[in-house]
């Protein structure tokens, strides 16, 4: 597998849990550990049951997760190998993971919070929540016509 190509959800998750080790995570934090492995299992949940009626939402939720995971591995890296966040516990790994994820793809490309991003897909996971309610009520209306 190239890094910079990813073919297959398992392609993902091994690319993802590269450079972390998730069995020395579950010994470490139990919660962290469980977090990490439902969005996992939500990764592939929705890749699994993706459709032309439903790519542009699940696309947004993939985005989140993915923001999730790598805040996640970040901040666990550093806790682990560089002794950095040594006071955050790893609960506070997983709300910042909550908190900061529908931000993540903003400012990594470079954009401070007050900025507004260009049009991507890649900042819509910002606007989430707001998605799936449009995206739910969308459908509701769809079946029952």
């Amino acid at each position: 597998m190239n890094e910079c190509i990813v073919e297959s959800t398992k392609d993902y998750l091994l690319l993802m849990r590269s450079g972390i080790d998730v069995i020395s995570l579950k010994d470490k934090s139990e919660s962290l550990y469980r977090y990490w492995c439902t969005c996992e299992q939500r990764i592939i949940q929705i890749t699994e049951q993706i459709s032309e009626d439903n790519f542009w939402y699940n696309l947004c939720e993939l985005i989140d997760l993915d923001s999730k995971l790598c805040i996640v591995k970040s901040l666990y890296t550093q806790k682990e190998k560089f002794g950095f966040f040594d006071t955050i516990s790893y609960e506070k790994i997983i709300e910042f993971s909550h908190t900061d994820s529908g931000f993540f793809n903003h400012e990594m490309c470079g954009y401070n919070l007050k900025e507004q991003g260009h049009s991507s897909i890649i900042f819509f996971a910002r606007n989430m929540a707001a998605s799936k309610q449009i995206f739910l009520k969308e459908r509701k209306e769809q079946t029952s016509v």
